[in-house]
């Protein structure tokens, strides 16, 4: 059994390894702007495609499922 500060135990260790993996990140400058672009582009593109295509989401209506796919799934 566990001692009963491990949450805390654990917590402190999770916020040591991200404090290191930030400063290792901003020393390296050429790491932290591929990986800043891999976030904000496609943050970018869903919000241009959610923008474009506003009036196409807003008119999808829900489609009901058979009984025979609802038995499938829940199997």
């Amino acid at each position: 059994m566990a001692e009963p500060p491990w949450p805390r135990h654990a917590l402190s260790i999770g916020v040591f390894e991200f404090r290191r993996s930030v400063r290792a990140l901003w020393q390296d400058k050429a790491r932290f702007t591929l990986m800043a672009f891999g976030m904000v582009i496609p943050s970018l593109l869903t919000l241009a495609v959610t923008i474009v295509f506003a009036d196409a989401i807003r008119n999808i209506d829900a489609f009901s499922v058979p009984d025979m796919v609802r038995g499938m799934v829940a199997h």
